[in-house]
């Protein structure tokens, strides 16, 4: 995989979103040492520290539909799990969506963006990623921060990472998404516990049992089961 790299970017995900347009061989992956304005989920500021892991990569999509697209990031999660566990860091776990968590702080992050080409079909998709490497900001954690023997730079991280996150799209490939999210489930935060779910229009309590094969949050009120495919959920 074709590796960009840049010492300053406004945003890893619109560069590579430009990069896309002017029609770069996929698949490819995009670094920066620095970001000015990184984003996350819900168009939250990813604080960008020198050091960390700020990465967009971008791969090819064939015939995958709209709503199979968020198994990815729980595909890119396990990938990021398996990348931990190299630099022996065994007890990190899942938070639904796209949050990986280290005693219960955030050590990275996923956000996924589709690209659509002219003839309204899903073409590609852009997996932005950003790790808390060598430093983190108030209330998340950085690997060297559990690891303070840590020498490996950004761009090593990545090299590691996108091997098993080849890997891991092999089997979404041959066996399909049932083996991604049995891996996911087996380090989510919170699963069996009773959670909050706040969406626009309500708020609603339940256990969390698992996820569906979009992806969808699996909530069980009441005796019944809900399906959430975004929102903010709070484990109790």
């Amino acid at each position: 995989m074709k590796i960009y790299h840049f010492d300053t970017l406004v945003s890893t995900q619109d560069t590579a979103k430009e990069f896309l347009a002017d029609g770069k061989t996929l698949p490819f992956a995009v670094i920066a040492d620095m970001q000015t304005g990184g984003r996350g989920r819900g168009g939250n500021q990813w604080v960008s520290g020198k050091g960390n892991l700020f990465t967009s990569i971008v791969i090819p999509l064939q015939n995958i539909p709209v709503q199979h697209v968020g198994q990815y990031s729980f595909l890119t999660a396990v990938a990021l799990m398996d990348c931990l566990a190299d630099y022996g860091v065994a007890d990190a776990v899942n938070k639904w969506p796209n949050d990986i968590l280290v005693e219960r702080k955030k050590i990275a992050g996923i956000l996924l963006e589709s690209n659509i080409a002219p003839d309204a079909l899903l073409n590609a998709l852009i997996i932005g990623l950003g790790v808390n490497l060598v430093s983190a900001p108030e209330g998340a954690i950085s690997l060297h921060h559990y690891d303070e023997l840590l020498s490996d730079e950004a761009g090593s991280f990545l090299s590691k990472l996108i091997n098993h996150l080849e890997e891991n799209l092999d089997i979404l490939k041959q066996s399909g998404f049932a083996p991604i999210r049995e891996k996911w489930l087996s380090k989510a935060h919170g699963l069996g516990n009773f959670i909050k779910v706040r969406l626009p229009r309500e708020t609603f309590h339940g256990e969390f049992v698992g996820l569906d094969e979009e992806g969808a949050l699996l909530v069980n009120v009441d005796g019944h089961p809900r399906k959430v495919y975004s929102g903010d959920v709070f484990f109790e």
